[in-house]
């Protein structure tokens, strides 16, 4: 049952590596109109075991390489790098191997090459479930050309612009108003403001002249005794 299928478009081929056959190992085929027709497929190592996919990616000469997990025996399981020859593959390279153990066993590699000559590779030795132990990598050089570092490009900082607060002009304070309390502090004021004033003027006469009246009934009263 072919799985683990990895697709490149390189040059005007198509090339795809997947896994097949029992024990599981690795083909590849190769299409030159697009994917319509392929070739046979091509056993191209001995290396057998079921470890993800394989990844392919190119350096600064635009050569193709592949790295994948993968195992010759018992005591050689590792993770493997081969280069892709214009029609071939050229023999699997051991980038780290060893015998299997619960800590080693290198699977589902993820690869990518840095400065046009920098390969570096990291994956994953969890396996079954108890047998996990994390991430692991490895890099080495290629025989490739180093590309210059090129800088990102630096952004200018705009500021954004925002609005300013104006502060509003002070206010006036009011001055206080005396109509209340001025016709209590001044007498003259209060008299001049008081609409009983005149009324109080006019009943003042006839207060006087019945008071007068009363006074005298009361002397005349006291002479009778």
């Amino acid at each position: 049952e072919a799985d683990w299928p990895t697709v490149m478009k390189y040059k005007d081929d198509l090339i795809v590596i997947y896994q097949d056959s029992f024990p599981a190992t690795r083909f590849f085929r190769l299409s030159k109109d697009n994917g319509l027709t392929w070739s046979e497929p091509v056993h191209p190592w001995p290396h057998i075991g079921e470890y993800a996919e394989a990844v392919m990616l190119l350096d600064s000469n635009g050569d193709l390489h592949t790295v994948m997990g993968n195992r010759t025996a018992d005591c050689c399981h590792g993770m493997w790098h081969a280069k892709w020859m214009d029609g071939y593959w050229s023999d699997l390279e051991p980038m780290i191997f060893g015998p299997k153990s619960p800590s080693f066993d290198p699977s589902g590699p993820s690869a990518v090459i840095t400065r046009g000559n920098y390969l570096l590779v990291a994956w994953r030795t969890d396996t079954l479930p108890e047998d996990r132990n994390g991430a692991w990598y490895t890099f080495g050089r290629l025989n490739a050309p180093e590309l210059a570092v090129v800088p990102l490009p630096t952004s200018t900082f705009t500021p954004t612009p925002y609005f300013t607060p104006t502060p509003l002009p002070p206010t006036a304070t009011p001055a206080p108003d005396k109509a209340f309390y001025s016709q209590f502090d001044d007498p003259n004021l209060m008299h001049a403001n008081n609409p009983g004033m005149p009324l109080i003027w006019a009943a003042a006469p006839a207060t006087l002249l019945i008071a007068l009246v009363m006074l005298l009934r009361g002397v005349s009263a006291r002479r009778r005794w």
